[in-house]
């Protein structure tokens, strides 16, 4: 099983890429969120992605924002492109709380400044919990 994450932006979407297996990931890519659909509809096709994991920004207090309420839209919109383009997949929205801001305190200790290696960084973050997730269900 290979899995890609993403990290919903208004302006940037992150994506990490797992491996073979399903067990560790990496950063991939970074794109402008309005070419997203597209580039997560050609790597899902190029990698062979059967699951996707979409971060949803659930509030520290575990309420919904509009934020949330964006990442929900976003990923909805996306099932939907994929099935246009022939791909059933299943999408997973998994709560993103703090990977942003993980990602960012990586950045500033490496003296990074790029925010597509943030954002994708961040959608790591988000695949590398949910997949610690199910390794530790399976356990």
């Amino acid at each position: 099983m290979k899995y890609l994450g993403i990290d919903w932006g208004d302006k940037w979407v992150g994506m990490a890429i797992s491996d073979a297996i399903g067990m560790t990931c990496r950063p991939y890519k970074t794109v402008a969120t309005p070419q997203s659909f597209n580039a997560i509809i050609e790597i899902v096709a190029l990698e062979k992605i059967t699951t996707i994991v979409a971060g949803i920004p659930i509030t520290m207090g575990g309420t919904v924002s509009d934020q949330t309420r964006r990442a929900q839209q976003q990923t909805a919109m996306l099932k939907q492109k994929l099935a246009d383009a022939g791909h059933i997949i299943e999408i997973i929205e998994w709560d993103e709380r703090l990977s942003s801001s993980h990602a960012q305190t990586i950045a500033q200790q490496k003296g990074e400044k790029k925010s597509d290696i943030i954002h994708a960084r961040a959608a790591a973050f988000i695949l590398q919990n949910y997949l610690d997730h199910q390794a530790f269900d399976r356990a």
